[in-house]
């Protein structure tokens, strides 16, 4: 079981959107011991479950502001789950329905990178291409000091 688990997220079909799915498979062509990665166009109910047996999870994705370095890390708090909206929601909704279900939740980053271009389309613009591998670094460092 791994105790780390990177969840990358973002429609990879809409632009700088595919940041989020782009640096989890990098981070999983490292084959990194102990740590998980999932993959996804949005974050799903079911990964309840998997956040439930991780020890830590960061959360991976695409964001339309952002500070001037382009990559933001957070911690996350865990908020209520009243109701779930696959269209809106986000890492404390997924942290919330974790801690209502199996009542514990694992410690928890939103690492976000800013992109410029959100249309149709499967590339990258340069911005995001640069912030994914500034988050890539980041993620590898925080899993780094982790461990």
């Amino acid at each position: 079981m791994a105790d780390i688990l990177v969840i990358g997220y973002g429609n990879e079909l809409r632009g700088d959107d595919g940041l989020g799915p782009l640096v989890a498979k990098a981070v999983a062509a490292a084959n990194i011991p102990g740590v998980r990665v999932l993959s996804a166009r949005q974050l799903l109910p079911e990964f309840a479950a998997d956040l439930a047996q991780a020890r830590l999870v960061v959360f991976v994705d695409a964001s339309e502001v952002g500070s001037e370095n382009g990559i933001e890390i957070r911690p996350l708090a865990v908020e209520n789950a009243i109701s779930w909206c696959t269209h809106h929601a986000d890492p404390h909704t997924v942290l919330g329905l974790t801690q209502a279900i199996y009542g514990q939740t694992p410690e928890a980053w939103w690492l976000t990178a800013l992109g410029r271009n959100f249309e149709l389309g499967e590339r990258l613009s340069g911005t995001a291409e640069e912030n994914a591998r500034q988050a890539l670094v980041c993620l590898k460092k925080l899993i780094q000091a982790k461990t």
